[in-house]
């Protein structure tokens, strides 16, 4: 039987070619856009895992993301041990203000030509993580002398100093300093801070610390940039509460973004243009004092794009898998209409319809199943199943055209032929 059907298949040449070529480029695109549609979802993975999703307090606006007078609770929020390992590149900003608040600073300069000491100018003293927090400084506004760069702004100060409220220092701190001071020969500078609690039994506390230069700006006098942590740790030294000017974390794993959701609703507002104050029954404030923005748009718009191509990955295929149907009928079809006479004579020798339909189902399939196979390969037949699906597919349409046709009474065919 079999070598009767493969004298068939070489018989019918260019319909053999046909059928085979049809089954083989289904298959084909099959196998691709599976293949294709897995590669967007691990694409859209890699991105959900790589791309940044900042969290930054604002006012209750959203607008305003700097001097906002953050006060420690507002900091701690993203150092609680429930979070703490959710969040990364924390980027603070905190300012010390000479005069303001009782803060003072007695400022000489050390280091200078010839041992010379002079007045400095100190209208600020900037705490930042990364000099970029600064507007202007950022990375091209800052030249740094030595091995020093901008990793010197994360610098942990916490072992600098001895114990006490105005400990000794160990070791020397680093500053950047307006250009002009350093080309008088200042390559360090001496800073002395107090601060007047009215509330404190001890009210006054002093502490001196040495500053070694690291690097020079441009942006006028009066203007000093420190390491965030050594900032920190002046403030706690005399006695001072810290007020972070500027917040910003980075979630440190998506998937675990609606834990951080959770952990800092209950700290922070959603921005609003509309600055409607929500009641927030929590320590001395009435309404939350901040909102947290949390830009989450280059992970919706990844979304939103791996959604699109798949959905049409998924139509894509859904037309792969309807064309296998219809094609499948239509060689059907094709083959009555081809070989009537010959089916209509093997009718008429009285060879049975399920014999008929039998050998013509064989013959086409044997056709579909090797182009199933070769189209597949490309693939190394994977996924097997939609290539099972496709080649079921296939059979139900040729069977179906087969059946239509020895379904009709022989002398009705022969009529009509």
């Amino acid at each position: 039987m079999f070598t009767y059907i493969i004298k068939r298949l070489k018989k019918g040449g260019l319909a053999t070619f046909g059928a085979f070529f049809f089954a083989a480029l289904m298959t084909f695109s099959l196998c691709g856009l599976s293949a294709a549609g897995e590669a967007e979802i691990k694409k859209y993975e890699e991105a959900y895992n790589t791309l940044p999703v900042t969290m930054t307090v604002t006012s209750l606006t959203g607008i305003r993301r700097d001097g906002l007078e953050i006060p420690s609770w507002g900091v701690n929020v993203f150092s609680d041990p429930s979070i703490k390992n959710l969040v990364k590149d924390v980027e603070i900003k905190m300012t010390l203000s000479a005069g303001a608040d009782g803060v003072k600073a007695a400022n000489t300069g050390f280091g200078a030509t010839d041992d010379a000491e002079f007045a400095l100018n100190v209208k600020k003293l900037i705490g930042l993580t990364s000099p970029a927090l600064d507007g202007d400084l950022g990375e091209d506004g800052v030249t740094y002398y030595g091995n020093y760069d901008a990793s010197m702004f994360r610098v942990e100060a916490d072992n600098t100093y001895v114990s006490g409220s105005a400990g000794e220092q160990r070791e020397p701190l680093y500053i950047v300093i307006p250009l002009e001071i350093y080309e008088k020969g200042c390559a360090a500078v001496n800073m002395t801070f107090s601060y007047d609690d009215a509330f404190d039994s001890f009210p006054r506390s002093t502490v001196t610390r040495d500053f070694y230069v690291m690097g020079t700006h441009t942006l006028g006098d009066g203007i000093y940039y420190c390491p965030y942590n050594t900032l920190v740790r002046i403030m706690k030294d005399i006695g001072m509460p810290r007020y972070a000017d500027s917040l910003t974390v980075t979630v440190a794993d998506n998937h675990k973004l609606d834990k951080v959701k959770e952990h800092t609703a209950g700290w922070f507002t959603k921005p609003s243009l509309t600055a409607k104050r929500v009641p927030w029954n929590y320590s001395y404030y009435y309404y939350y004092p901040f909102a947290l923005d949390i830009d989450e748009s280059a992970l919706i718009r990844a979304g939103e794009v791996m959604k699109t191509n798949i959905m049409i990955n998924k139509l894509g295929t859904a037309l792969v898998f309807a064309l296998s149907a219809g094609a499948g009928f239509l060689v059907g079809f094709l083959i009555v209409n081809r070989r009537k006479r010959e089916i209509m004579l093997m009718r008429t020798m009285g060879m049975p319809d399920r014999s008929v339909f039998r050998d013509l189902f064989l013959e086409q399939g044997l056709c579909s199943l090797a182009g199933g196979l070769f189209g597949g390969a490309f693939f190394l037949w994977h996924p097997p199943l939609r290539i099972a699906l496709f080649l079921l597919l296939n059979y139900a349409g040729l069977a179906l055209s087969l059946v239509i046709f020895l379904k009709k009474n022989l002398l009705t065919a022969i009529k009509e032929d």
